[in-house]
């Protein structure tokens, strides 16, 4: 091998080094980014929904219509009212079928939180609408008949009942749900009529058959139950000692 050769050998030798050493530098790999740890969103504060207070529960003594004198219930420490008839009438709150009046509902409730009374509402369940459809209902005026109407029979679109029903219960159960606005002490006792056996003229509070009773009762527990399963229901109050 020539000289010449070995030299040209050892340039291309060389000159391959060079390029080696001489290659395009690499480039870096960007360090990762680091994930953001995403801000907690504050949690809001739990409403506080009204209660009746332990006092007004630990307490029985009540009054029949106290806004007869709100003064006088205070200074002998009542802590509840029970008005009669009351403004929980289904002919009050729903006069024409499918439409609610809440006035003289709510301003009871007001009026008796406002002397931290707590309420025993009595539901009325008749309305004139109602009432008419199971024909005549005679002549004779019945007591509380500007609030009540004068036909006392249980009502004849029973569906129409159950909506009031839980229209009512739902307005005053304190659950933040369609509450009656300012509501602070919510009704949790609900009487379901009142003296049922009392159906004599005037005097008459039902007109039906212990059956006929029988039958409002277990709806109107069934339905006071769906909207408030914390709410208690009670019979009406028995009257009437004729013996005949």
């Amino acid at each position: 091998m020539g000289k010449a050769h070995t030299i040209a050998i050892v340039l291309f030798t060389a000159s391959l080094l060079l390029l080696a050493c001489t290659a395009a530098p690499q480039v870096p790999v960007p360090a990762p980014i680091p994930t953001p740890v995403p801000t907690p969103t504050p949690s809001l504060p739990t409403p506080t929904l009204p209660t009746i207070p332990k006092e007004i529960l630990a307490s029985h003594f009540g009054f029949v219509g106290a806004a007869v004198s709100y003064d006088e219930m205070t200074r002998l420490g009542i802590k509840w009212d029970r008005p009669h008839p009351g403004p929980f009438t289904w002919n009050g709150i729903e006069r024409q079928k499918g439409t609610y009046s809440w006035y003289e509902p709510d301003r009871l409730v007001q009026q008796n939180q406002s002397f931290n009374l707590a309420t025993l509402a009595t539901i009325w369940p008749f309305t004139g609408w109602d009432q008419a459809s199971w024909g005549d209902i005679g002549a004779t005026r019945t007591i509380f008949e500007e609030r009540l109407g004068r036909g006392r029979r249980k009502p004849y679109d029973m569906d129409a009942y159950r909506k009031f029903v839980l229209s009512l219960v739902e307005r005053y159960d304190g659950d933040g749900k369609d509450d009656m606005p300012g509501l602070k002490l919510p009704i949790k006792y609900w009487e379901i009529g009142n003296e049922p056996s009392m159906q004599k003229g005037e005097m008459t509070f039902f007109s039906g058959t212990p059956e006929d009773y029988l039958e409002i009762l277990k709806v109107t527990y069934e339905v006071v139950k769906e909207a408030d399963p914390e709410a208690k229901v009670l019979h009406a109050g028995m009257a009437g000692m004729d013996p005949s």
